[in-house]
């Protein structure tokens, strides 16, 4: 699957400038919902996507009545001034992963510990 539109949902969706900045980081257009489908609707929808509950092939409908008219498409030049900004966020998330993975590691055994008399 190709990743090529992102629809934001909830508060954050109608800042302007922040869905210029997402659109020109990523290579992406961003859509922002209408203001009436809120996170948690939005987060319902996704949960339905990753389970096959909800197929968006199937269900157009979901464009025509929830999505907001105005498209943010990346622009080009920009996305290039932020391209070695990106790239050095992933080498950094990458040389992290032991690091979170540890502390997930820690974070199941504490309570096991707390439960003991």
């Amino acid at each position: 699957m190709t990743l090529s539109n992102v629809v934001n949902v909830g508060g954050g969706a109608h800042n302007t400038l922040w869905n210029h900045i997402k659109a020109d980081v990523t290579g992406l257009t961003f859509r922002a919902a209408r203001p009436e489908v809120n996170a948690a609707r939005g987060a319902a929808l996704a949960a339905g996507i990753a389970v096959g509950a909800v197929d968006l092939q199937e269900n157009g409908w979901f464009a025509a009545d929830y999505l907001g008219s105005r498209a943010f498409v990346p622009d080009s030049t920009s996305h290039d001034a932020y391209a070695p900004y990106r790239a050095n966020y992933a080498a950094l998330v990458e040389q992290l992963l032991p690091v979170y993975q540890t502390l997930q590691r820690l974070r199941q055994v504490e309570p096991a510990r707390r439960a003991k008399p």
